[in-house]
């Protein structure tokens, strides 16, 4: 078997574009989440996915108070919305 070298200027070798250029926007796209998936095996082997953080907090009678909207607000806001 001859070893053969071909030597390219960066950006200049067609055969890649080709290769992407005859598939389909699904296969691109399944490829291209095979890559992302190979990546993040490697770079972050631990982080499969996004964390979830959440925080229990007891909101004080003020806040309550004051957070609450009066249902005839509720009610003129969509008698006024009817018109």
């Amino acid at each position: 078997m001859e070893k053969a070298i071909k030597i390219v200027k960066k950006g200049h070798d067609d055969s890649n574009i080709l290769y992407w250029l005859t598939l389909t926007y699904e296969q691109r796209l399944a490829e291209l989440q095979k890559m992302r998936e190979e990546l993040n095996a490697i770079y972050y082997p631990d982080q499969q996915r996004f964390q979830r953080v959440c925080r229990v907090i007891k909101k004080s009678e003020k806040f309550n108070q004051f957070s609450k909207v009066p249902d005839s607000a509720v009610s003129d806001y969509l008698k006024k919305l009817s018109r």
